[in-house]
């Protein structure tokens, strides 16, 4: 790898990236050849925690055949984190602190995810209370609960 000033020459994605990410970036580009589809793919860095918005397009040449795929990245940082602070405002019940139903399934399918990914078991549980929403629409019920 050669590095003068900003600019990198010569450099390859997997100067960058684990073997398993640029693995993964790689089928993508493959994917947009067979396909000839632009994709779009969200990257967490491992090495800032930076966020990034990948686009990957085909480049057709003269006879209509993908010859290259253009990547255009840009970083998505703030957006996500402004997310994740939304996220985290709208999934808990406000009175118990718990997360309501819709921030369940939101975890439930982050983590079945990242079980999948890594090729982990996951073990979740669910409950559901009873009647909770009518204690938590009273606030006088609520006094009395919790004086």
């Amino acid at each position: 790898m050669n590095i003068s000033g900003n600019a990198y020459v010569r450099c390859f994605y997997g100067d960058f990236h684990s073997q398993e990410i640029t693995e993964a970036f790689a089928a993508t580009a493959k994917k947009v050849f067979e396909t000839t589809e632009s994709v779009q793919h969200e990257h967490n860095s491992e090495r800032n925690n930076e966020y990034f918005l990948f686009t990957l397009s085909p480049v057709p040449g003269p006879d209509g055949d993908t010859t290259a795929v253009t990547v255009v990245s840009k970083t998505i940082t703030k957006l996500k984190r402004l997310e994740n602070n939304l996220r985290a405002l709208a999934l808990p019940n406000e009175l118990t602190g718990l997360y309501d139903r819709r921030g369940f399934l939101a975890l439930e399918d982050q983590h079945i995810r990242v079980a999948k990914r890594l090729k982990n078991k996951v073990f979740m549980l669910y409950t559901n209370v009873d009647d909770l929403k009518v204690i938590n629409d009273t606030p006088d019920i609520v006094k009395v609960i919790w004086p």
